[in-house]
């Protein structure tokens, strides 16, 4: 079973799509307040294996517990993916069919700067979503903040590896934009000052860059409406 699971995840990243576990992962935790050894295993295998979300069923449909059958999952989940560790977004990424996409390009190689850099987090500022699960494909070992005007898609961008979604109304200033979501994550905690971050969009209309003087702003390159920044946080 755990052979053909990989098989499948392997697959499913291999060819760009998103992939779900969902093997009964806590299903003594519909009569039980606490999980099996084995349980507990399976659901840390899924996350080494890189599956992007992992789900339960009858445990929170039926289960007597299932306050407590989700606190398990995000505990064991978050234990399983502090010990992959930053050393390991490389290997992650095998398997990771290479392409001729420009927009999947450039999101490899904002993972790959990610990384080097240390960066704290990569910035998508995405329409349809297509930037945000481009980055998540690659497993960076930052965190990826996903900002979309569309609910949908903010919806649909909370399933992928990594993502963590926002709806913002973009501005037609994309510099906005920016400032915007810079200062949203410094107020909830989620940068600080002194953080690198990678800024990555696929906007067509991204108007006029005027980064702010304290501000420190590395412009990587603009490809066909495709803008990868590096930014330190102030």
């Amino acid at each position: 079973m755990p052979r053909e699971q990989k098989r499948i995840v392997d697959a499913c990243r291999s060819a760009g799509k998103a992939v779900i576990v969902a093997s009964q992962l806590l299903e003594s935790m519909q009569m039980l307040p606490t999980p099996t050894r084995a349980e507990v295993a399976d659901i840390s295998e899924a996350v080494r294996q890189g599956a992007d979300a992992v789900m339960l069923s009858g445990e929170t449909a039926i289960g007597m517990y299932p306050v407590r059958t989700l606190e398990v999952l995000r505990d064991v989940t978050t234990h399983a993916e502090m010990r992959l560790g930053t050393s390991n977004s490389q290997k992650r990424r095998e398997g990771v069919e290479a392409t001729t996409s420009i927009t999947k390009a450039i999101c490899g190689a904002a993972a790959n700067l990610a990384d080097s850099l240390g960066a704290r987090a990569i910035f998508s500022f995405t329409e349809t979503g297509s930037t945000a699960f481009s980055l998540s494909r690659m497993r960076p070992s930052a965190s990826i903040f996903a900002f979309t005007d569309t609910t949908d898609i903010r919806l649909q961008c909370s399933m992928w590896w990594g993502v963590v979604p926002f709806r913002l109304d973009f501005s037609t200033d994309f510099e906005t934009n920016i400032r915007r979501t810079i200062s949203y994550c410094k107020d909830m905690g989620m940068v600080i000052p002194g953080d690198t971050i990678i800024v990555v969009s696929h906007i067509q209309n991204h108007g006029e860059l005027d980064p702010a003087p304290a501000e420190r702003v590395y412009d990587v390159g603009n490809v066909l409406g495709n803008s990868v920044q590096v930014r330190v946080v102030e």
